[in-house]
């Protein structure tokens, strides 16, 4: 069923982008409300709750900073116009970025771009989503949710203070988690290996991995419950535990985990 996602994501973003001899790409890319949406870098006065990003090839970074507001700054290799620029629109309280301007039939050649969003430090998101078919992603602020998709490249993720759920669906390499609260967690990996560091256990969490290791760090006082199960690799816990049929029992067991490893080890770390 992976192994098919995958071909499937791989599918749809070659669908965005076909290859021509000796003039590089042809864009098609079209999404709603485009005429609302401007080109380029922007400060945006406005209060932001939400961001969503639709990125769709190149490294998405997204920060907290002392700045009083939301910042959006793109670098590319190459010099390009407005049509092949970062476009934003700001729906209310929601920051909605867009790889460029909505069209088809403009071509592209050795074009590589790269995005950086701040966020003031003392603002907590309400919903943070980032689609990245190729690149790495990094976030580093404070949202109730999170919703990150990446087809390729790394995905790294530095959570503040609370959130409600965090779902992260990667096709490709590897994925570093730092949490400090997380109600419910989902984590479904092609391929690549987990990091996952938090303050405490996950309220609920889902962890699936068709290959790579799965490192997990908590505190030594735990209390969860985890069913793995590991089709090909070994199970370690630094962290004392007490087996219940097929649950490993850490503390009281409270919080739930459940594993699905297809290849890798599984390990519990010390925080």
């Amino acid at each position: 069923m992976k192994i098919f996602r995958t071909m499937l994501t791989a599918a749809l973003a070659a669908s965005m982008l076909i290859c021509l001899s000796g003039c590089g790409v042809k864009l098609n890319y079209n999404y709603d409300n485009a005429d609302k949406y401007i080109p380029g870098d922007r400060e945006i006065a406005e209060k932001i709750e939400n961001i969503d990003i639709d990125y769709m090839a190149g490294n998405v970074t997204v920060k907290g900073d002392k700045m009083a507001t939301v910042t959006v700054k793109e670098t590319s290799k190459t010099e390009i116009d407005d049509k092949l620029k970062v476009h934003t629109w700001v729906d209310g309280s929601t920051l909605h970025v867009k790889y460029c301007a909505a069209g088809k039939g403009f071509s592209i050649k050795d074009l590589e771009k790269s995005l950086e969003i701040t966020v003031p430090v003392d603002v907590k998101l309400s919903d943070m989503s980032i689609d990245d078919s190729a690149g790495d992603v990094s976030v580093d602020c404070s949202a109730e949710n999170y919703d990150i998709d990446a087809s390729a490249g790394n995905i790294t993720i530095v959570q503040h203070g609370e959130s409600d759920e965090m779902e992260i669906d990667a096709s490709a390499d590897d994925v570093d988690v730092t949490a400090e609260s997380i109600g419910k967690l989902a984590i479904d990996i092609s391929s690549g290996s987990l990091k996952l560091s938090a303050d405490k256990a996950p309220e609920k969490s889902e962890i699936d991995a068709s290959a790579g290791n799965i490192e997990i760090y908590l505190p030594e006082k735990t209390d969860m419950t985890l069913e793995a199960d590991i089709s090909a690799g070994d199970f370690n816990s630094e962290i004392p535990f007490t087996k219940k049929g097929d649950a490993y029992i850490f503390g009281n067991g409270k919080s739930k985990m459940d594993i699905d490893a297809s290849a890798g080890d599984v390990g519990i770390k010390k925080k």
